[in-house]
């Protein structure tokens, strides 16, 4: 009798063990890894087309800073390209991003950077939003900077040339790529950014999580992987590992300001 209650007891808590152990542990994920020489991802060019309002969304690990990096670009440098280009990188005389954009191929660029006490080898979360003139840049959900444009973004089409890559200069690990076609506020950026999408959400027109190369969304938007780039084992983001930075002081460059009698 003592035995078999003995053999319970220990059944019971190995079951309870087991349960807390697959509640605590870090979500197990695969992600894009890229050394900064010749690793690129090139995704199809028609997840942009006629898209003049979006988000775009990643989670990035530098494996250094300090030394220029390209994340991603979509747009075009040829001379009959009109439609409107984009960077997303890492500038080599800081520790931070910067997001570069021109409405139109021959505009000059409008650059939004942040130099922040950013770690290699941890990860951020990267946004930038666009609607109407508005552009927008966040890291880890928090809203660093924005600046109005001269006039709307020019949609991409198939009659003009427009790539979509990731790489090939940065270094480091890729998590997640969401693309949606519409322009999220910080606060749902943040409030969604931990969550592992499904696909079918709504205004989600591309989203890249690396588990098998594939868009989830199921447009069939998927993936090239070429060069040095290759697909890893690694940890999920977790939000008890996020950085906390500092917030910014965003002013429009119209009606804002600050009264410093009240500070």
């Amino acid at each position: 009798m003592r035995r078999a209650l003995l053999r319970t007891r220990l059944t019971c808590a190995i079951s309870v063990l087991l349960l807390f152990s697959s509640r605590t542990a870090p979500a197990q994920n695969r992600v894009l890894e890229l050394d900064g020489q010749s690793g690129t991802v090139e995704l199809p060019a028609k997840v942009f087309w006629g898209v003049k309002e979006f988000t775009l969304e990643t989670w990035v690990k530098p494996a250094q800073f300090g030394k220029h990096g390209r994340i991603l670009f979509a747009g075009s440098y040829a001379r009959e390209a009109r439609s409107f280009l984009m960077h997303l990188e890492q500038p080599a005389a800081a520790n931070g991003f910067s997001t570069v954009l021109r409405e139109i191929r021959d505009f000059r660029p409008i650059t939004l950077s942040s130099d922040l006490p950013l770690q290699p080898g941890r990860s951020y979360h990267i946004a930038v939003a666009i609607r109407g003139t508005r552009l927008q840049a966040s890291i880890n959900g928090v809203l660093m900077n924005e600046a109005e444009l001269a006039r709307e973004i020019e949609p991409a089409g198939e009659a003009s040339p427009f790539s979509f890559t990731l790489g090939p200069t940065f270094a480091g690990q890729i998590a997640e790529l969401r693309l949606w076609n519409k322009a999220k506020e910080p606060a749902e950026i943040r409030q969604a950014m931990f969550e592992r999408l499904r696909g079918g959400e709504s205004n989600l027109v591309g989203l890249w999580n690396f588990e098998d190369g594939k868009d989830l969304t199921n447009r069939g938007h998927d993936g090239t992987l070429s060069g040095t780039a290759k697909i890893v084992s690694a940890e999920r983001p977790q939000a008890g590992d996020l950085q906390v930075l500092p917030q910014a002081l965003v002013l429009d460059g119209h009606d804002s300001y600050v009264d410093a009698r009240h500070l």
